[in-house]
């Protein structure tokens, strides 16, 4: 069985041996368990001796299933199914068989099969038919499990002895007991470092006493999930993915590696990944004992929207902006109330805080703010502003003494009530009677205007 990550939905699995043949996959969620099955179909088999064990990797992407013989015309070529595995529909595809034997002549027969717990190694126990005293146990790389020539080729033995029942457990590592022949074995052993590649796993026989309780055979089936060495939280790029450790007892000192240059050694990093993408995070555990684990898990972080209404702006007063996000399709809500699909750009005129959020087709979302301001108006002093009045129906007035500061260089331009271009120098004379004003251009671009002089 094995859990969708990130919800209560279980898949329990399966196999068929007497009518049609297939593997069957039941959905348990929190409602019940569907009893429409997922039907997976497979090679006709016969219901003797298929004893042996059937595990997911922990990725969730693969199933092995271990046959100690399937009793058909061809026995020798099908006795380990290696197959495809879809958490989202339970669908399992059968790549192709394996087996250690040859074709006219047959003595291995596998009865175990575990994965370790990074998903990147396959172990197999098989039995001997020449001699039923012994077991032994094999590992295979996952990297190669699409070409069947390539997996097969990647088989390196590990040791032989009480290597039945293979099971990975809480702290990481695989326990095996004896075959079930011998009743009275009371220890188990275990595969210390599953993760590492040939007899560096560290197979240790009789490693754990049982004090004089016994075991044999199969271990009791784990749902694989909870033996998770760790979990995270969060899917997005560019948003906080909270990663949870599973290791028991409590780590003396950790150190995460994210796959993308960052490090921690917090027991509980958050992490923030840049871009989208499939990201190998790498775990080394030292525990108070003196023992050191090393796993891994690769996590799937999706693409995030990427809006950016760029570096703050100020605008001329009474002028318009238009503010754009960016072009990455999706769900567009500004601050302003305009909402919709692919609204890329808003037109604005005040002052204020603008933002947008952008939720793409992967339900990932990012915000972007702006800050508009207006620039600075020209400043008219008039401390030293002079009017001088014209005589009834003459022309002889005159204004002077007027300064302005702004940002410069600084061009003018004086104008009549009616509108009527006067001049461009500050100081203006043989003025008729009426109301005058300054237009004021700064190096921003922006006018600013004077109230009448008269």
């Amino acid at each position: 069985m094995g859990r969708m990550y990130g919800s209560l939905h279980v898949w329990i699995i399966t196999r068929n041996f007497k009518t049609d043949q297939w593997y069957a996959a039941f959905l348990l969620t929190s409602s019940g368990l569907s009893t429409q099955a997922v039907l997976s179909y497979v090679p006709e088999r016969s219901d003797l001796n298929n004893q042996g064990s059937m595990k997911i990797s922990p990725d969730k992407k693969y199933l092995v299933a271990a046959y100690q013989s399937c009793d058909c015309q061809d026995f020798v070529k099908t006795s380990l199914d290696i197959c495809s595995f879809n958490a989202s529909s339970g669908k399992i595809d059968l790549l192709y068989t394996l087996t250690k034997n040859s074709v006219n002549y047959g003595k291995y027969e596998p009865f175990s099969v575990e994965f370790s717990p990074d998903s990147k190694l396959l172990y197999v126990s098989y039995f001997h038919q020449i001699d039923p005293a012994i077991m032994e146990l094999y590992q295979y790389d996952m990297q190669y499990i699409e070409d069947s020539l390539q997996f097969k080729q990647s088989e390196r033995y590990i040791a032989s002895g009480p290597t039945q029942g293979l099971q990975l457990a809480r702290d990481g590592k695989i326990y095996t007991t004896q075959p079930d022949y011998n009743l009275a074995y009371d220890y188990l052993s275990v595969i210390n470092e599953p993760w590492k590649r040939g007899t560096a796993c560290n197979f240790e026989a009789d490693a754990l006493y049982l004090d004089g309780r016994q075991t044999h055979a199969y271990l009791p089936n784990m749902l694989l999930d909870y033996l998770y060495r760790f979990e995270w939280e969060g899917e997005c790029a560019r948003h906080p993915i909270a990663f949870q450790p599973n290791f028991l007892p409590e780590p003396e000192s950790i150190l995460w590696s994210f796959g993308d240059g960052e490090i921690s050694s917090a027991l509980w990093p958050v992490h923030e990944y840049e871009d989208g993408g499939e990201y190998e995070v790498h775990v080394t555990v030292n525990y108070p004992s003196g023992r050191v684990e090393k796993t891994s898990r690769v996590i799937t972080v999706l693409d995030s929207p990427n809006p950016d209404l760029g570096p703050d702006q100020l605008i001329c007063e009474g002028e318009e902006t238009v503010l754009t996000a960016g072009s990455d399709t999706g769900f567009y809500a500004w601050s302003t109330g305009s909402i919709g699909p692919n609204v890329f750009s808003i037109t604005v005129s005040d002052t204020g805080t603008y933002w947008v959020k952008v939720t793409n087709a992967l339900g990932c979302s990012i915000a972007d703010s702006i800050h508009v301001g207006w620039f600075d108006k020209a400043v008219f002093v008039e401390n030293s502003l002079v009017i001088t009045p014209t005589a009834c129906g003459g022309s002889s007035g005159s204004i002077s003494g007027l300064q302005v500061e702004g940002a410069g260089p600084l061009t003018f331009a004086w104008y009549d009530g009616n509108n009527n271009f006067i001049d461009t120098t500050l100081d203006i004379a043989n003025l008729a009677v009426g109301n005058y004003f300054l237009h004021v251009l700064d190096s921003n671009g922006c006018e600013t205007i004077s109230h009448a002089y008269t």
